[in-house]
């Protein structure tokens, strides 16, 4: 059975973790498991809960043009969270994790 999914940072701690091994690929960004619900217009991690904690870089998420509806650790703010479009042009890098029942 395939449990694979875009990651699911539960906590700040988990997160930060994230961000740190990331220092290895200082130029690249990765979709994660942060999506946009259109009906609330938040951003709620892939099974439907809200983060409890906030990583967005300054001034995220903005939805520039109305398409940013995925989550990106974007390496201009040391891959804190930000907001773009789902097939973004250049990004082809995903942070996946497999769930153990």
């Amino acid at each position: 059975m395939d449990r694979g999914q875009l990651i699911h940072a539960e906590n700040k701690e988990i997160m930060e973790y994230i961000q740190k091994e990331l220092e290895k690929w200082p130029n690249e960004n990765f979709y994660f498991g942060l999506c946009k619900d259109m009906k609330k217009d938040v951003f709620l991690w892939q099974n439907g809960e809200a983060p409890t904690y906030d990583f967005w870089m300054e001034d995220r998420p903005d939805n520039h043009g109305g398409i940013q509806h995925c989550g990106l650790l974007d390496e201009r703010s040391n891959h804190r969270w930000n907001d773009e479009g789902c097939n973004e042009q250049g990004c082809e890098r995903y942070i996946c994790e497999i769930v153990m029942q």
